[in-house]
């Protein structure tokens, strides 16, 4: 019994030192910051197959920095860790959360391309949208907080979520479309929390020294 909850204390602590490197915060940073670009190119005389392009490339940049940095920063001073059954079921629990806000947002799109007067005419509300960000945002940062056992998620849902909804309020107020900045502002926020902890993450964590590794295991 001991031995077993040794393990299980030894599996959450690793668990937890994998995300201690920061670069989610960066990649989702980095993705709100495309959102900032893609909301700027929305005032450019673009072609809909170059803004989605740029778009999707911005993405694809942000996913490589991420994989680079587990590859190259992380991996080395953490090694490959195999985790059981119950971190696997988080993982896939998360997959599925993510799963249902595609699909909310999948309705949303939906409704928004409808031809019932009376769902357009709600759906098209100044609220309507922002609500539903807001929420979607805060239900499933949450969602995958708890499951991953990320608390950070929490700060990032949030700012994730105000993002829309005070584009919507400032437009109403001042009627100034502000969207890009405030994307970018909600980006930057979120990068230099990931920032912060990468740094400090690689300052406290060094690669371990195999040759003094190999030695101790000799003796």
């Amino acid at each position: 019994m001991a031995e077993g909850l040794n393990l299980n204390q030894l599996e959450r602590k690793a668990w937890k030192a994998y995300q201690q490197d920061g670069l989610m915060d960066i990649f989702l940073g980095l993705l709100m910051m495309a959102m900032a670009a893609s909301a700027g190119m929305d005032r450019l005389n673009l072609s809909e197959a170059a803004h989605m392009g740029i778009f999707i490339g911005l993405e694809i940049v942000a996913g490589a920095i991420m994989w680079a940095g587990k590859r190259f920063v992380t991996t080395p001073r953490l090694g490959r860790v195999k985790f059981g059954p119950k971190r696997k079921k988080r993982k896939l629990q998360t997959t599925f959360v993510l799963s249902a806000s595609v699909l909310v947002g999948l309705i949303l799109f939906g409704l928004f391309a409808t031809s019932n007067a009376s769902i357009s005419e709600l759906v098209h509300q100044p609220f309507f949208l922002p609500l539903i960000w807001a929420i979607n945002c805060l239900l499933v940062f949450g969602a995958m907080a708890y499951l991953l056992e990320y608390d950070r998620l929490y700060i990032v849902g949030v700012v994730y979520g105000m993002a829309i909804p005070a584009t919507e309020l400032i437009g109403q107020i001042w009627h100034v479309d502000l969207g890009p900045w405030i994307f970018l502002a909600a980006g930057l926020i979120i990068l230099a929390m990931g920032l912060v902890v990468f740094v400090r993450f690689v300052r406290t964590t060094p690669i371990p020294d195999q040759e003094t590794s190999d030695e101790q295991i000799e003796s």
